[in-house]
């Protein structure tokens, strides 16, 4: 896998490569880490009745049900 980047004050082409399975790992520990806060947002809402507004309430638990799936899919367990 490469990644370029060019900035608009450096024109030149820098690469990083890495291994698919570094990829993998990285984007598995940012989609735990994204679940895990939705999580948490969730409890402190009903616990301690932080406020979320009532959409996102319903989204935040859809987006745990598609994360679940995701995470299963690299390998993972949300329960980790």
């Amino acid at each position: 896998m490469k990644i370029r980047n060019q900035s608009e004050n450096d024109m030149s082409e820098k690469e990083l490569s890495i291994p698919y399975d570094v990829a993998d790992r990285i984007t598995l520990v940012c989609l735990k880490d994204q679940y895990a806060y939705l999580k948490s947002e969730l409890a402190d809402n009903y616990e301690k009745g932080s406020w979320i507004h009532p959409e996102d309430v319903g989204n935040n638990h859809r987006l745990m049900k598609c994360l679940e799936e995701i995470i299963k899919y690299y390998g993972g367990d949300v329960n980790e």
